[in-house]
């Protein structure tokens, strides 16, 4: 097929029953199936022409982002010269994604545009109705923040090391506080371009036992505190963009829930204060509750669907009156575990948060002793933290491993 030679911007050329229109900023023919609204201006780094105008199949190179896109009857997509590798591969609506439920490497054979969403490991909850652990640190499509509505970013071709971070072990004996979570990344390789910065997802902060133990402080980036112990033991610090722990309740039966990821989702304290019996002596307390773990945050990265990540475990309770233990936070927080006090009935474990890739466990209300009043574990690859015991000679729960998940255009 002959183009005329030295064109410029818009001219058309006919070969048959085809039209073509010329585009000087890309310095291609374009095929389209009439030509009777091309505008005067192109839009940078897209076709100068409606879309509605376009033959499916038509390309262009996009000299920007290094790539060749394609017109599949709707947008532009890039065409892969070979298929990114790494992870548990699956897809949607137009979407390649790339799950990572450990570690491994993601290698790139041309430089794309994609979506990043790096959750790290939530922390233990601590043992004798004590605080839930923090919820994992989440970054998205950022070095810093976590921002649903962040843009894509661009990945240079190359390989890519991915490390999804363990979630922290629950306390194992009694006034044992929770272990830390680790930390999930996503780090180039050998790549000598600039626009890929390393981006590292901080750790949740464990929680902390009775009596008076502070959660610990969430690890950078973006990490979130673990609960404090019963009897006022203070919610561990978010870092940076991360959120504080609940405070233990002020008596001895409920600690503070672990912080979630979600703005605003530090974890509540433990409900405070006695109330006053028929006859009108205060109930010294007994109505302390568990706090819930804060809220995690919600993306639809991984198949289209929102799905909640880093929730906090639910702090532990001992059962007076009324007591429940609190809720894991949704983002796979685990529940607080509930130990009897006596024989009361008209209270309750807390119940597991629900997550993007799974639910964390139940707390367990031991109605005859405290041998039994397990915490809940965090949801595994959801960062949530998990929930505290109820007693001291139960073993709280485990927060949930981290993840990474990468989704670019078909």
């Amino acid at each position: 097929m002959a183009f005329p030679a030295s064109p410029s911007n818009n001219d058309v050329h006919k070969e048959g029953n085809r039209s073509f229109v010329y585009d000087s900023t890309l310095g291609v023919w374009d095929q389209v199936k009439d030509i009777s609204s091309v505008p005067t201006a192109p839009l940078p780094f897209v076709l100068p022409h409606s879309s509605s105008n376009l033959v499916e199949g038509a390309m262009y190179y996009d000299s920007v982002n290094n790539t060749v896109r394609v017109y599949n009857g709707s947008t532009w997509v890039q065409i892969m010269e070979n298929a990114a590798t790494g992870g548990t591969i699956t897809s949607y609506s137009g979407y390649v994604v790339h799950t990572f439920t450990s570690s491994g490497t993601f290698t790139v054979p041309q430089d794309l545009m994609a979506d990043i969403l790096v959750v790290g490991g939530g922390a233990g909850g601590a043992t004798q109705h004590g605080g839930g652990g923090g919820g994992g640190g989440i970054l998205y499509n950022s070095d810093t923040t976590n921002t649903s509505s962040n843009a894509s970013l661009s990945m240079p071709k190359g390989s890519y090391n991915i490390v999804v971070g363990a979630g922290g072990q629950g306390g194992q004996s009694a006034g044992t506080n929770g272990a830390n979570g680790n930390a999930s990344s996503v780090i180039a390789n050998n790549i000598s371009k600039l626009s890929f910065l390393p981006m590292t997802a901080g750790y949740g902060g464990y929680g902390g036992t009775y009596n008076s133990v502070a959660g610990a402080g969430g690890g950078a980036t973006n990490g979130n505190g673990g609960g404090g112990g019963s009897n006022s033991g203070g919610g561990g610090a978010g870092s940076t963009n991360g959120n504080t722990g609940g405070t233990g309740a002020t008596h001895s039966t409920g600690g503070g829930g672990g912080g979630g990821a979600g703005a605003g989702g530090g974890g509540t304290a433990g409900s405070t204060g006695g109330v006053a019996n028929s006859g009108g002596v205060g109930a010294l307390g007994v109505t302390n509750g568990g706090g819930n773990g804060g809220v995690g945050l919600a993306y639809d990265i991984y198949d289209g669907t929102s799905g909640y990540y880093g929730g906090g475990g639910g702090g532990g309770a001992v059962q007076g009156s009324a007591n429940s233990a609190g809720d894991g936070g949704l983002g796979g927080g685990g529940g607080g575990g509930l130990a009897s006090q006596g024989n009361h009935s008209t209270g309750r474990a807390g119940a597991g948060g629900v997550g993007a890739l799974g639910r964390g466990t139940d707390g367990v209300y031991d109605v005859s002793n405290h041998i039994y009043a397990k915490g809940g574990h965090g949801a595994a690859n959801t960062g949530g933290g998990g929930g505290s015991s109820g007693s001291n000679s139960t073993i709280a729960g485990n927060g949930g491993s981290g993840v990474v998940i990468i989704r670019y255009q078909k």
